[in-house]
C-alpha cells in the first residue's frame, strides 16, 4: 500500500526531450519554482500548482527503461473557463478541469488518482 503523506501528489517525469519544459510552464500554465542539477546529464525541473510538483528530468541520454510511466495528469485550477485537455512532446497526456470555489460551498470530495505502465495505481481523496 502505498502512504500519501500531503494533500497533494508530486509528478515525476523523464525525458530527453528540453521541450517539456516549455510546455508545462507555457502550455499547462505552471508556475516555474526553480531548477536543479540532480546529477551529470540529468537537470530537474520543479514547476508549483496548490502544493503538487511535477518534476520535470530532462535527460542527456535515456534509456527506455527510465521513461516515465505516467499516463494521465489530472490537476484542477480555478482560472479556467472551459476543461483541456492535450498532450506534452513525449505524448504524457494532460487533463486540466475548473475547480469548485473556494469561497463557495465545498465539492463532494473527488478520488484523485495515478495510474503508473506497470499496473500499479494510487488513489487519494480531496476536497
Amino acid at each position: 500500500m502505498v502512504e500519501i503523506v500531503k494533500n497533494q501528489l508530486d509528478v515525476g517525469l523523464v525525458s530527453a526531450r528540453q521541450e517539456l519544459v516549455d510546455f508545462w510552464q507555457d502550455d499547462a500554465g505552471l508556475v516555474l519554482d526553480h531548477s536543479i542539477s540532480v546529477m551529470k546529464g540529468q537537470v530537474q525541473w520543479r514547476f508549483v500548482e496548490r502544493g503538487s510538483v511535477v518534476k520535470v528530468n530532462i535527460c542527456e541520454e535515456l534509456s527506455g527503461a527510465q521513461r516515465s510511466g505516467i499516463e494521465l495528469v489530472s490537476m484542477a485550477r480555478d482560472d479556467l473557463e472551459a476543461p483541456k485537455e492535450m498532450a506534452d512532446p513525449d505524448g504524457n497526456l494532460l487533463e486540466i478541469s475548473k475547480r469548485a470555489s473556494l469561497t463557495g460551498a465545498l465539492p463532494k470530495p473527488q478520488v484523485h488518482s495515478a495510474t503508473f505502465a506497470s499496473g500499479r495505481s494510487t488513489r487519494k481523496q480531496f476536497r
